[in-house]
């Protein structure tokens, strides 16, 4: 799994929350080879730069499964690919396969995510590393406004 911090001009990224606004999570991304440009295709349906690729982390995940017998805990060690990228393109938000209800894509500063999203001290270190990535490669500006709203539908209102 790779978690996006996706730029868009104004230095903010984008989250994504479910349509209540009680759960929220970065996007989920893979990487695409398309015509030998690497493109990074994720359910926020945004189109973005190539990619960079910022490092990665482990954590435990505890799984459980019920039996007549009793419970069994197992735990898995699980790797999280951290990348950014800057959005080019707003798609229309659609609902995902076997899904009624589309995304909400809100604009929010990378460490406001990290509060949000209760990342912790090493998502702190993850958002400024997505910060300064995009800062050097892509001239995003780092002093960004702390309003959180939602991602238009269309590019111009980026």
């Amino acid at each position: 799994m790779a978690e996006a911090w996706l730029f868009v001009p104004d230095g903010r990224i984008v989250v994504l929350a479910d349509a209540t606004g009680t759960r929220f999570w970065l996007p989920h991304s893979s990487i695409q080879d398309t015509n030998g440009d690497p493109a990074l295709s994720q359910q926020a349906q945004l189109d973005t730069k190539a990619p960079h690729y910022l490092g990665y982390s482990t954590y435990v995940q505890e799984e459980t499964s019920q039996h007549e017998t009793g419970t069994d805990v197992m735990y898995r060690t699980c790797a999280v690919v951290s990348l950014t990228a800057v959005v080019s393109n707003v798609q229309p938000s659609t609902p995902p396969p076997g899904s009624r209800q589309a995304f909400r894509r809100l604009r929010i500063t990378p460490h406001q995510a990290v509060a949000l999203l209760g990342l912790g001290p090493a998502g702190h270190d993850r958002a400024r590393r997505a910060l300064t990535s995009a800062h050097t490669l892509w001239a995003v500006p780092t002093g960004t406004p702390s309003t959180i709203d939602e991602l238009p539908d269309a590019e111009r209102s980026l």
